[in-house]
């Protein structure tokens, strides 16, 4: 897969680009991140610290080329 095929098949999903070139969704009551590089993506949730700031955290990560779309149009690939 490579770092555009990606970027369309987020945005055909409800993905919104962000002003920094990532991508960001609401699911339930929490933010999602596609964070973008050149080689590689990571799958990051937003979450407020004790002291009010929000920070990104990591939930998966993987290069591009290791992922792939599934028959049910699924992101598969990505590992902890």
């Amino acid at each position: 897969m490579t770092k555009q095929e990606l970027i369309n098949w987020a945005k055909s999903r409800g993905w919104v680009e962000d002003k920094y070139g990532h991508l960001q969704k609401k699911i339930d009551s929490n933010t999602m991140r596609l964070k973008l590089s050149n080689t590689a993506v990571r799958y990051e949730k937003q979450v407020t610290m004790p002291d009010g700031k929000h920070e990104w955290v990591r939930i998966y990560s993987n290069y591009f080329k290791y992922l792939s779309i599934n028959d049910k149009n699924q992101l598969v690939g990505l590992k902890r």
